[in-house]
C-alpha cells in the first residue's frame, strides 16, 4: 500500500469516517445485547450508562429495598454520557441529561431520585441505533415504531446520541407525517429538526 500523497484534501461529511482517501459511513454502534433469563429475555449493557436516569432497579415491597429488575428492556437504559473536565483538569464521564458524575456511586431509591428522575422521565424517550446519513438522522424502522408508541402515550421528547453528542426532537415535530421519511427499513428525520440536548 502506497502512502497518501501530501497536499490532497478530502471532504468528510458529518457523521462519516475516513481511512486515507476513502470516505465511509460507519456502522451503527451497538450498546446492548440480550439473552434468556428464566422465561423471559433480558437486555444487558455493553457500555457505560447513567444509573440515575436508567430504569434498571425496582422497589421490592417484601424486602423493603431496591433491587435490580429481573428483566431489563433496552429502553430502560440511558446512554447519554459525555466527557467533561473537572476543576483539577481530570477528564471524567457524566450524564448529559442529569449531569450525574459517573465516578460517584449511585444509591438507588434516594429521595433525590424519586423526586427528580420520575419527573424527568415522564416526557423523555431514548432511541438507539441512530446514525447520520443523507442530511438526516437515520434510525431502524422498528426502533422508531417502538419509540413513537411509547412517546405517543406521554407526548415525549425523543433523545438520540450520535458519537459523543446528544440530540433531542420534540413530539410536535416527529409526530408530523410530513417530517418523516421512510425507506429501506429505516426512518429519516432531517438534521435541522433536532436540537442539541
Amino acid at each position: 500500500m502506497s502512502d497518501t500523497p501530501l497536499g490532497i484534501a478530502i471532504t468528510i461529511p458529518f457523521g462519516f469516517g475516513a481511512k486515507a482517501l476513502e470516505v465511509f459511513e460507519p456502522t451503527p454502534e451497538v450498546f446492548t445485547y440480550s439473552k434468556m433469563k428464566g422465561s423471559g429475555e433480558s437486555v444487558y449493557s455493553l457500555t457505560v450508562f447513567c444509573p440515575k436516569c436508567s430504569d434498571t432497579h425496582e422497589y421490592n415491597n417484601r424486602a423493603h429495598e431496591w433491587r435490580p429488575k429481573w428483566l431489563i428492556e433496552e429502553r430502560d437504559y440511558s446512554f447519554q454520557v459525555v466527557y467533561s473536565v473537572d476543576s483539577e483538569g481530570i477528564t471524567f464521564a457524566q450524564c448529559s441529561k442529569c449531569e450525574f458524575d459517573l465516578r460517584d456511586e449511585y444509591i438507588y431509591g434516594s429521595i433525590d431520585d424519586e423526586i427528580t428522575s420520575k419527573n424527568e422521565n415522564i416526557h423523555q424517550v431514548s432511541i438507539t441505533g441512530v446514525y447520520y446519513g443523507e442530511g438526516c438522522f437515520v434510525m431502524p424502522l422498528e426502533s422508531f415504531k417502538k419509540a413513537i408508541r411509547e412517546g405517543f402515550k406521554r407526548k415525549a421528547t425523543l433523545y438520540a446520541t450520535i458519537g459523543l453528542m446528544s440530540y433531542k426532537i420534540a413530539w410536535e415535530v416527529y409526530s408530523q407525517p410530513d417530517n418523516i421519511i421512510s425507506k429501506d427499513g429505516c426512518v429519516f428525520l432531517r438534521k435541522n429538526l433536532w436540537k442539541q440536548a
